[in-house]
């Protein structure tokens, strides 16, 4: 039970994390019996211990409570023994919490990441309110005023169509409209009675205020509106070269390959800054810039730490003075 309780929270953390990107998509249950599937597997090693550690405080409570862990010592059962069964139970769960997170929860990290990505990527479920804007649609802005269910009639509609951009907008206004799914789901389309459309005629003028604009009249106009409404899976391959679908071995054979090769970085750095920059040869004058006796000399030099508060006080005070209105442009700008 406790394990249900503590396993039950952690996903319910995860679900008010990322409820924003998947509410309100349109789709099926299972998906969503899914999503908690994969959720408790992914929580699985973080729920062990903290319901092993809520049941062990419950019965050691318990015996306090009832007296019965003051029997054990009176009997002469050392604490080390009342406690040996729990150590050998955390041990056992220990171990196969280990190979879980080794073996599974790679793969449940990976089919958790691309269900969320392939939920973001779904469509929002139309539904166009009245009286407010919906932008849902990607680079338009729809207005309905009323709605006429009866006739499945959309009341006074006004759209904005920025797919030419922000500055290049075309109105488009009629008196009502139906809104429909093609079989496919991939579009929708909306057939508007009695409006009218405003765009711009010519768009590459610099001054917008001389600018002509076109005007449509119509009585009946359809619109093809591009709308994914299909709940299409991401390739769970994306992930193949993530950390998350990683186990141990794995892991460290990553580790290794980026440490030899930020060794082999480090040492080429090397080699350029000492043998060409500032310590080698100039290419140009054809001379050695520092010689060996002159280094190893720099390298037995002691280390100088300057009082920085002995230098400051040793300036005058227009020196001072001027001193701290550079520090203070320097950390300005």
């Amino acid at each position: 039970m406790t394990f249900l309780i503590c396993n039950f929270i952690l996903v319910m953390q995860l679900l008010w994390r990322v409820a924003e990107q998947i509410m309100g998509k349109g789709i099926g249950i299972s998906v969503y019996f899914e999503f908690f599937y994969y959720a408790s597997a992914q929580w699985l090693p973080t729920t062990l211990p903290l319901a092993i550690l809520l049941a062990s405080l419950m019965t050691f409570g318990n015996f306090g409570e009832r007296l019965e862990l003051l029997a054990m010592k009176a009997a002469g059962v050392s604490l080390f023994n009342i406690m040996k069964p729990l150590i050998f139970t955390v041990t056992i769960v220990a171990c196969c919490s280990f190979v879980f997170q080794d073996k599974y929860l790679p793969k449940a990290q990976v089919k958790m990441q691309s269900l969320i990505a392939s939920i973001q990527q779904k469509s929002p479920t139309l539904s166009i309110p009245e009286g407010a804007f919906y932008s849902e649609i990607e680079d338009m802005t729809i207005y309905v005023k009323g709605k006429d269910i009866k006739r499945s009639l959309l009341l006074d509609i006004m759209i904005y169509d920025f797919s030419e951009g922000f500055e290049n907008v075309a109105v488009t206004l009629a008196d009502s409209g139906r809104l429909r799914m093609t079989e496919d789901k991939l579009n929708l389309v909306l057939t508007l009675y009695h409006g009218e459309g405003f765009s711009n005629f010519d768009q590459k003028q610099a001054n917008t205020a001389g600018i002509p604009y076109r005007r449509e009249m119509f009585r009946v106009k359809e619109l093809i509106i591009p709308f994914d409404a299909n709940f299409t899976r991401v390739d769970e391959s994306a992930y193949d070269n993530s950390h998350i679908s990683m186990n141990t071995q794995e892991l460290r054979h990553i580790i290794d390959s980026v440490g030899h090769r930020i060794d082999s970085i480090e040492s080429r750095k090397q080699s350029q800054f000492t043998e060409r920059h500032f310590m080698g040869r100039d290419q140009q004058a054809n001379r050695q810039l520092l010689s060996m006796d002159s280094l190893s000399k720099v390298a037995k030099m002691p280390l100088f730490n300057p009082n920085v508060d002995s230098l400051y006080h040793a300036l005058s005070i227009p020196q001072a003075e001027q001193m701290l209105e550079k520090s203070i442009r320097r950390v300005e700008s």
